[in-house]
């Protein structure tokens, strides 16, 4: 449950599976450095277009968030971290997405059993990930 969608429908997935587990991860510098690459991230979706050769069939050329997923990415977005992506990117636009990152973390970290739950920093390498899944660890980075 990393990324949005998923990261923000975990409760419906544990109801729809008992045995669930969430994996949430976290940045690897923290809740500013979170905010610095949304940042990024957004001036890219907003303004971004899909290459106009080999991407999707239908997709060449056009506007990034011109398709349903990305409209619900920014819904989600808004309406569960106050993080609006089409809002000028400030100090208090920023202030705003961090308290939005930690009342996220908070709130699944209140919500998702202890033992089901691991928050994961890509940087910690494959053996948290492989051992919360009861996987053998890969032989590989």
């Amino acid at each position: 449950a990393g990324d949005s969608p998923w990261c923000f429908m975990y409760e419906d997935l544990m109801r729809m599976k008992p045995n669930y587990k969430v994996v949430m991860s976290v940045h690897p510098r923290g809740p500013d450095a979170w905010v610095d690459s949304s940042d990024t991230w957004t001036a890219f979706h907003v303004g971004g277009y899909y290459p106009t050769t080999g991407g999707p069939p239908g997709f060449a050329g056009r506007k990034i968030s011109d398709f349903p997923p990305e409209r619900l990415n920014e819904h989600l977005w808004a309406s569960e971290l106050d993080c609006f992506i089409n809002e000028t990117h400030n100090e208090s636009w920023g202030d705003r997405c961090k308290q939005g990152y930690l009342a996220h973390y908070d709130k699944v970290r209140r919500a998702v059993p202890k033992d089901r739950l691991l928050e994961f920093n890509a940087s910690d390498g494959w053996a948290p990930l492989c051992s919360f899944l009861n996987l053998p660890v890969p032989d590989m980075p």
